[in-house]
């Protein structure tokens, strides 16, 4: 509604929003002080057609935002009342920033946050557009108008100077930001990188300790298999070299001696038969050569040969 401070009841009248389903539209008023172009945003659209938008946003694309009646006589814009208690478009401080700049940039004053919003139904948080609409697509709010307020109302000159600093926007494609200027805001997102990187040390730590487990087991399967070394083998005798050293003593032979006969030659591989049948006494023995590879000799290989037991032969 607009209201205006002069006459006996006072002059009021409303914040003109044509409703024409035909033709669906945005239409304000222009802003008439210059030194509200700080206001505009990338496109071009001063305030009041930006405040068009807050409306058109909860009134199915369509808005007419109208001059206010005595600019220099204190005429405002009022906020929802009657029908449009649950207009939660205008039911923040985003559309109320916008809606007060328009006011500005006309020569006029504004309302302070706590009475535009008085027959509200419900708000939005503070410095925030409501997450259930979306920012129409043909126009883009100023980062401005999601700061917080001065002493609880629209500050023209705190909004000015941080336009100056930052000309962000955000539109339907990138509203909810991902980030604000605000405390909280910053406070969340170091809160959810510091939470990350906790989490992604944990995880490397773990990898590390489940590899070095599986090279340790792998380490131990694989001693386990291996044949017995080089230097175990050596140091352990062979059992041939061991039969052969236990089985054959070494002695010394002793020199012929026909009456000893502990020193006649053995006779090994010997066969006895009777060569001559019928001879008392006599008694012919065969001596076989024992088998040998080519070009060996052996000890004990004799050609046949007889001899009488019981006489020594010289």
């Amino acid at each position: 509604m607009l209201k205006s401070s002069g006459g006996l009841f006072g002059l009021t009248a409303l914040i003109s929003v044509l409703i024409a389903p035909a033709l669906a539209q945005v239409n304000a008023v222009a802003c008439s002080v210059d030194a509200y172009d700080w206001a505009k945003n990338s496109l071009g659209q001063d305030a009041c057609l930006q405040a068009a938008y807050v409306v058109a946003a909860c009134n199915n694309g369509v808005a007419n935002i109208t001059a206010l009646i005595d600019p220099e006589g204190g005429s405002v814009y009022t906020g929802p009342s009657g029908i449009d208690n649950g207009d939660i478009c205008k039911c923040n401080t985003v559309g109320y920033s916008i809606i007060s700049a328009c006011a500005g940039c006309q020569g006029g004053s504004w309302l302070p946050y706590s009475a535009f919003v008085q027959n509200c139904t419900a708000t939005s948080p503070l410095t925030e557009w409501p997450t259930t609409v979306d920012i129409p697509a043909d126009t883009a709010f100023p980062d401005w108008a999601f700061q917080n307020l001065t002493a609880g109302t629209w500050s023209n000159a705190t909004a000015s100077a941080y336009r100056q600093k930052d000309s962000n926007e955000q539109t339907s494609s990138t509203y909810p930001p991902k980030s604000t200027s605000s405390k909280s805001g910053g406070g969340s997102n170091a809160g959810a990188i510091a939470g990350g990187v906790v989490g992604g040390v944990v995880g490397v730590a773990l990898l590390a300790g489940l590899a070095y487990w599986l090279w340790r087991r792998r380490r131990a399967t694989q001693a386990k298999n291996l044949a017995p070394s080089a230097v175990y083998l050596a140091s352990t005798p062979g059992p041939q070299e061991t039969s052969f050293r236990s089985s054959v003593p070494i002695t010394q032979r002793k020199l012929y001696d026909p009456s000893d006969p502990s020193t006649f030659p053995d006779a090994p591989f010997a066969s006895y038969q009777d060569s001559e049948p019928g001879t008392p006494g006599h008694t012919t023995a065969s001596y076989h050569r024992p088998m040998t590879s080519v070009g060996s000799r052996s000890d004990f290989a004799t050609e046949a040969s007889n001899y009488r037991h019981g006489l020594p032969e010289v």
